[in-house]
């Protein structure tokens, strides 16, 4: 992944990195990782960080290494990583893994979505003087590496063709003789934001790079060299299957959803139904007539402008789940409005719900699954937040009927 900017990324191995790490303290990127390496007992993720504005940060950086040392991997600066000119490479994550033994490591990941992003070739010759002796000292750092993971004549693919990753490869090799280190490579495949490239495509793409940087084609062989090729599934499904996603159908369900609040609406709309849906009112003080203490508008001042929202897009607020927390309801009666009120509340979580427990609501009489695919990304995000997402359907399929789930 080579865009290093702050903020939410929009789509590939930058959207995908930051919602893994993210996502319930990175659990699902740390499960993955540990099935693939038994060495590996447990992981603390240090970057990107959603505080941060997903900063991925150069190994050299003083905020990075303190946050290193003070989970026992001690860098120095100066003696450590003078293998390589001061601006160095930005590490998609970084964190801390430990051993059967509790004893610490450090893990950089490299994350691709598709194969393009392998390839990479170094800068054009340099001009001035120092810029002449970083390139020697980079050569001649990616060299060292180079003879330590094979000899032959490749050594052209470090530099002109896989670039990226072998400059990943030489920091693997200079830092693991001062502490223990591993490098994962992490792909996602079927990735559904971007470009999609499948296990087998993936497979075999790294067979033919390591032959041609390694002299290998044995990919289990990595391992010895503390190189873990991990994968990642990022189909639709699999987006969905966080933990935070829900499809339910009203009569088999009604009971698992949390809010009473809730629960109250979607009997109305059933009742309703029997003899034509009738749309609520988006006025809150309506929806407190119709179910008395269940609902109750906001008196906090800093939220002033909430009932705007629902008046607008006919969201319904709720304190029911506690202060801290808040309930939106999208109301959809057919396919016509699904998709606007998709986005909206999307857009709605995404923007307000930072450091607060957030539960979105679609009630729907009729799914729009192409709505749903196109804002992948956008509920990709907002499960990455901490939203739970819960769509119910009414009178309609159910979600084992679902044809992406």
């Amino acid at each position: 992944m080579s865009n290093t900017s702050k903020g939410l990324g929009k789509r590939g191995s930058k959207l995908w990195i930051q919602f893994l790490v993210n996502q319930k303290h990175g659990d699902k990127l740390s499960k993955c990782i540990i099935q693939e390496d038994n060495g590996i007992s447990k992981i603390k993720w240090l970057s990107p960080l959603k505080q941060e504005d997903y900063e991925e940060y150069m190994l050299n950086s003083d905020i990075i290494l303190e946050r290193i040392r003070s989970e026992g991997v001690y860098i120095d600066k100066n003696m450590i990583l003078n293998f390589w000119p001061s601006q160095s490479p930005h590490w998609d994550a970084i964190g801390i893994y430990y051993d059967e033994q509790n004893i610490p490591g450090l893990l950089l990941v490299e994350a691709k979505a598709n194969i393009r992003e392998m390839n990479s070739k170094k800068s054009s010759v340099p001009s001035s003087f120092r810029s002449q002796q970083n390139t020697l000292l980079i050569e001649e750092s990616m060299l060292n590496a180079y003879d330590e993971f094979c000899s032959g004549p490749n050594f052209a693919s470090w530099t002109e063709k896989y670039y990226q990753l072998g400059n990943r490869l030489t920091f693997l090799n200079k830092l693991k003789s001062h502490f223990p280190v591993k490098l994962i490579l992490l792909n996602i495949v079927n990735d559904e934001t971007y470009i999609k490239c499948s296990f087998e495509e993936w497979q075999d793409h790294y067979r033919n790079v390591f032959a041609e940087m390694t002299n290998t084609r044995n990919l289990p062989s990595l391992k010895t060299k503390n190189i873990d090729i991990v994968y990642y599934n990022g189909e639709f499904a699999q987006i969905l299957d966080s933990g935070n996603f829900e499809i339910v159908e009203i009569e088999d369900n009604l009971l698992k959803i949390p809010s009473k609040f809730v629960q109250d609406v979607i009997r109305k709309i059933m009742d309703d139904s029997l003899s034509g849906i009738t749309k609520l009112p988006a006025d809150p003080n309506s929806f407190k007539s119709q179910f008395g203490s269940s609902f109750s508008p906001r008196k906090n001042e800093d939220k002033k402008n909430e009932h705007t929202i629902c008046d607008k897009y006919n969201f319904i607020p709720s304190d029911y789940l506690g202060e801290c927390c808040e309930t939106l309801v999208a109301v959809c009666y057919n396919g016509d409005d699904f998709d606007e009120r998709l986005r909206q509340g999307l857009n709605h979580v995404i923007d307000n719900c930072y450091n607060q427990n957030k539960y979105l609501y679609f009630l729907t009489t009729q799914w729009d699954i192409n709505s749903i695919r196109k804002y992948r990304d956008k509920i990709l995000r907002a499960l990455e937040i901490g939203v739970e997402l819960h769509f119910i359907l009414i009178n309609g399929k159910t979600a084992k009927e679902m044809p992406y789930l």
